[in-house]
């Protein structure tokens, strides 16, 4: 079975190691990374098309950036520059700006704002990005929510929610919101449940599974890790768990062993996707 691990900060210098949250165990496999920021989400960092070695001519790799967090990408093999995403709108609140995160979903390039805006825009061409408003937003009623987009089945495309509470020295999750966009209306509808899907958040790119095909994890379910906050906040990993999105409830799923593990790892411990299998 090839299904979402957990990849923390092992202490030891550049080596991070991988935990399986299905078996309850940190697996006997190790990956030497340099210990700076890791790229593994749009949250600040790339998001990529496709496999840019096995796939580096169809490969697009597209960054959330400055303090705006605008947008820009880059065709490999085929630009030499970056191309900068135009902010300006036509109907938005603000534009292609204050962007939370990045999918791609039927060949399509999305982005979904502060204001919860999804955005589309054209990575085929470097003269003209023809950002659109796909689907309308409002303003946030909770100011620490943070947002993921998703590509679901048959090209639909879920937005999570995230609610956050912040003490002095620690954040919590409170809570999961889960929306569909209607293409046709341009209007998000509200989703009580997940059915047999489970979502995978954090300061990764967003991960979406069916439950049943990936024996051991729990339909209907969000499972997050903590993720990059703003300034001023500390970024050692205190927020993550599952959430229950039917009956709203933290189902306990980390062992004492995996939440210490977890809490030290620094950098932040991301979710990531393998595409072969790990001894155990």
């Amino acid at each position: 079975m090839i299904a979402p691990l957990v990849l923390f900060y092992s202490g030891r210098t550049q080596y991070w190691n991988f935990y399986d949250i299905v078996n309850k165990k940190v697996l006997d496999f190790q990956v030497n990374v340099p210990k700076k920021g890791l790229v593994g989400s749009s949250k600040g960092w790339p998001t990529i098309s496709s496999d840019p070695i096995l796939n580096a001519s169809d490969c697009i790799v597209t960054v959330i950036h400055l303090e705006r967090n605008t947008l820009a990408f880059i065709r490999l093999g085929k630009d030499t520059t970056w191309t900068y995403v135009d902010e300006n709108v036509d109907d938005s609140l603000e534009g292609c700006c204050m962007i939370e995160d990045v999918a791609n979903v039927g060949n399509k390039f999305y982005a979904v704002n502060y204001w919860s805006e999804l955005l589309s825009f054209d990575v085929t061409t470097r003269s003209n990005s023809n950002t659109r408003l796909v689907g309308r937003g409002s303003c946030p009623d909770y100011d620490d929510t943070k947002r993921y987009i998703f590509e679901g089945e048959e090209n639909k495309l879920l937005m999570v929610q995230r609610y956050l509470e912040f003490g002095e020295t620690k954040r919590v999750t409170k809570k999961f919101r889960v929306f569909e966009m209607n293409f046709q209306t341009g209007e998000w509808t509200e989703k009580n449940t997940l059915g047999d899907i489970a979502l995978f958040v954090g300061n990764n790119s967003s991960i979406y599974v069916s439950a049943s095909k990936n024996s051991g994890f729990q339909s209907n379910c969000i499972y997050f890790n903590h993720d990059r906050d703003y300034v001023g906040h500390d970024n050692r990993a205190y927020d993550f768990g599952v959430y229950n999105v039917e009956d709203q409830s933290f189902p306990e799923t980390y062992t004492k062993r995996a939440k210490k593990l977890l809490k030290m790892s620094y950098p932040l411990p991301i979710w990531v996707m393998p595409t072969l299998s790990f001894p155990q």
